[in-house]
């Protein structure tokens, strides 16, 4: 996984997160399941597993979006406030694809 900040600001570029920011924007990796499947919680909602599997010989990415399992292939997490101790994530928007219809899917989560 790539995690980094978009920095809009500086003209939309990127900066990696820092050791603090790991940790509260970060992800945890669950030990692998029968099969290779891995589960990623991410620190900003750990309640939205994303598993880690190979489809067709490459490694997908699949999330719950707007009620069924759907291929992920971004998500977007917005914070607010301006000073280090005072961000908070102001939402979380997952971005993918219905595996059966090949359509887009989203969805916002509030926290």
């Amino acid at each position: 996984m790539d995690v980094y900040w978009i920095l809009k600001a500086e003209k939309g570029q990127r900066d990696d997160l820092n050791f603090i920011e790991r940790g509260v924007y970060g992800y945890n990796v669950e030990p692998p399941r029968a099969g290779g499947e891995v589960t990623i919680r991410l620190k900003a909602r750990r309640s939205v597993p994303i598993r880690l599997r190979t489809v067709d010989g490459c490694p997908r990415a699949f999330a719950p979006i707007d009620g069924r399992e759907a291929r992920l292939d971004r998500v977007w997490v917005q914070v607010a406030g301006r000073g280090f101790f005072s961000r908070r994530v102001e939402y979380l928007d997952l971005l993918g694809t219905d595996p059966d219809t090949e359509r887009p899917v989203s969805e916002r989560i509030v926290p």
